[in-house]
């Protein structure tokens, strides 16, 4: 199980995220072969449980100005230069 959780802070100038991976540190892979003269059994875990804290600040701009100024979310400025949709 994975877990993330972001805050923004500061007048929303800024953004503390928290990521954790592996939560539990239960990610494993259990490998069992049973043959008539063969038995094998191997245990496998990924990395261990991982935690990613990341402090994003934005200059001289809020989280609500870049969302105004961003591209559409169709994949493209599409002002003058002729992008958009393709016709269906």
């Amino acid at each position: 199980m994975n877990m993330a959780f972001s805050k923004d802070i500061l007048k929303d100038k800024a953004t503390l995220a928290l990521n954790v991976s592996d939560l539990f540190n239960s990610r494993k892979m259990i490998s069992r072969t049973n043959l008539e003269s063969v038995s094998s059994y191997s245990e496998f875990q990924w990395r261990r449980r991982q935690i990613n804290l990341s402090f994003t600040y934005r200059l001289n701009m809020k989280k609500t100005d870049k969302e105004k100024n961003a591209p559409n979310k169709n994949g493209g400025g599409g002002g003058d230069e002729g992008g958009g949709e393709f016709p269906g």
